[in-house]
């Protein structure tokens, strides 16, 4: 499905997500849990700016905050600290309420740092 609109689209990337907004908009495939595959459902998760492209219609560039996963993951404490920034909050959570478990191979939480 996702070549077809490709295809349709002339492999115009604007093009594509602005069919795939509309998509989104009217509930059609492949975000219509009725009509779309498990596979098509999975991968419309990663549409992120059919997403962002919806939520501009409510707020302004400057209300909305793209925050990257891989980088909550990686160094945790600088997204954070990002992310209260933005939200004007007080710094409360940085680099000393996190530990990094060898173990799991991930960065944990840790309260009253």
């Amino acid at each position: 499905m996702f070549a077809e609109i490709r295809q349709q689209t002339g492999n115009n990337s604007e093009a594509f997500v602005q069919e795939m907004y509309s998509r989104y908009v009217n509930r059609k495939r492949p975000f219509s849990t009725r009509d779309s595959t498990q596979r098509e459902l999975v991968l419309s998760d990663g549409f992120y700016s059919v997403y962002y492209y919806y939520w501009l219609q409510f707020f302004k560039k400057n209300q909305l905050l793209i925050v990257d996963g891989s980088k909550i993951s990686t160094n945790p404490a600088v997204e954070l600290i990002r992310i209260q920034k933005f939200l004007n909050l007080e710094i409360e959570i940085d680099e000393r309420n996190f530990v990094y478990n060898d173990e799991r191979g991930f960065y944990c939480f840790k309260e009253g740092g």
